[in-house]
Protein backbone atom coordinates (compact mmCIF):
# COMPACT_ATOMS: atom_id res chain seq x y z
CA UNK A 1 0.00 0.00 0.00
CA UNK A 2 1.45 2.94 -1.35
CA UNK A 3 -0.72 6.02 -1.01
CA UNK A 4 -0.31 9.88 0.17
CA UNK A 5 -3.36 9.13 1.63
CA UNK A 6 -3.08 5.63 3.85
CA UNK A 7 -6.35 5.93 5.79
CA UNK A 8 -8.40 6.89 2.71
CA UNK A 9 -6.91 3.56 1.17
CA UNK A 10 -7.46 1.81 3.99
CA UNK A 11 -11.27 2.61 4.06
CA UNK A 12 -11.63 1.78 0.22
CA UNK A 13 -10.05 -1.51 0.88
CA UNK A 14 -12.23 -2.31 3.51
CA UNK A 15 -15.48 -1.44 1.02
CA UNK A 16 -14.16 -3.07 -1.69
CA UNK A 17 -13.69 -6.45 0.50
CA UNK A 18 -16.94 -6.01 2.04
CA UNK A 19 -18.65 -6.07 -1.59
CA UNK A 20 -17.27 -9.26 -2.49
CA UNK A 21 -20.42 -11.35 -3.33
CA UNK A 22 -19.02 -14.66 -2.74
CA UNK A 23 -15.59 -14.92 -0.48
CA UNK A 24 -15.01 -18.54 -1.07
CA UNK A 25 -15.30 -18.31 -4.68
CA UNK A 26 -12.60 -15.16 -4.78
CA UNK A 27 -10.46 -17.14 -2.14
CA UNK A 28 -10.17 -20.02 -4.89
CA UNK A 29 -9.25 -17.94 -7.40
CA UNK A 30 -6.58 -15.75 -5.89
CA UNK A 31 -3.00 -16.84 -6.52
CA UNK A 32 -0.52 -17.13 -3.90
CA UNK A 33 1.13 -14.18 -4.12
CA UNK A 34 -2.03 -12.28 -3.96
CA UNK A 35 -3.01 -13.94 -0.96
CA UNK A 36 0.46 -13.08 0.56
CA UNK A 37 0.17 -9.67 -0.67
CA UNK A 38 -3.23 -9.51 1.24
CA UNK A 39 -1.58 -11.22 4.82
CA UNK A 40 1.02 -8.34 4.65
CA UNK A 41 -1.57 -5.69 4.62
CA UNK A 42 -3.33 -6.88 7.52
CA UNK A 43 -1.68 -4.68 9.62
CA UNK A 44 -2.21 -1.79 7.85
CA UNK A 45 -5.82 -2.43 7.68
CA UNK A 46 -6.11 -2.28 11.09
CA UNK A 47 -9.25 -4.07 10.82
CA UNK A 48 -10.25 -3.49 14.70
CA UNK A 49 -9.51 0.09 14.05
CA UNK A 50 -11.56 3.63 14.13
CA UNK A 51 -13.70 3.68 10.90
CA UNK A 52 -16.24 5.91 8.92
CA UNK A 53 -17.75 2.67 7.79
CA UNK A 54 -20.82 1.22 9.24
CA UNK A 55 -20.00 -1.50 11.70
CA UNK A 56 -21.77 -4.43 9.06
CA UNK A 57 -19.79 -2.71 6.08
CA UNK A 58 -16.37 -3.49 8.17
CA UNK A 59 -17.77 -6.77 9.63
CA UNK A 60 -18.42 -7.75 6.04
CA UNK A 61 -14.73 -6.79 4.74
CA UNK A 62 -13.24 -8.60 8.03
CA UNK A 63 -15.31 -12.29 7.44
CA UNK A 64 -14.30 -11.33 3.55
CA UNK A 65 -10.84 -10.80 4.41
CA UNK A 66 -10.32 -14.23 6.95
CA UNK A 67 -11.53 -16.03 4.15
CA UNK A 68 -8.99 -14.76 1.57
CA UNK A 69 -5.95 -15.10 3.69
CA UNK A 70 -6.73 -18.82 4.75
CA UNK A 71 -4.44 -21.55 3.36
CA UNK A 72 -5.78 -23.66 1.34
Amino acid sequence: MVHSDPETQREDLLRLLALLDDPRQTASELRTTERRWLRTAEQRLNLDGPSTLDTVTVRRATLAYRLLIRRR
